[in-house]
């Protein structure tokens, strides 16, 4: 599992609740809206569809910036692999 956490800024504060209900349209999860920032988590089970619902978040209405703050990483958590000559 990839998740990726992060918030958007909304242009005005009447747009927030217009773009929390987008996001959960898009089964990303809101986790705090403070003023006209609303924090997000994605979840998905690869990078690449993390980054495809991710991209399109600066094109909802009223979205005036996006800002990534945390994303896992494939793999992370398993063991390393040692190499053998």
């Amino acid at each position: 599992m990839v998740v990726a956490s992060g918030f958007i800024e909304a242009n005005e504060l009447k747009e927030v609740n217009k773009i929390v209900d987008e996001l959960k349209m898009r089964k990303i999860e809101v986790n705090e809206v403070d003023n006209e920032k609303v924090v997000f988590l994605i979840e998905r089970e690869t990078m690449a569809k993390v980054k495809s619902d991710f991209e399109p978040l600066k094109d909802i209405q009223g979205v005036k910036n996006v800002h990534l703050a945390y994303f896992s990483i494939e793999g992370a958590d398993e063991e390393p692999t040692t190499l053998q000559a």
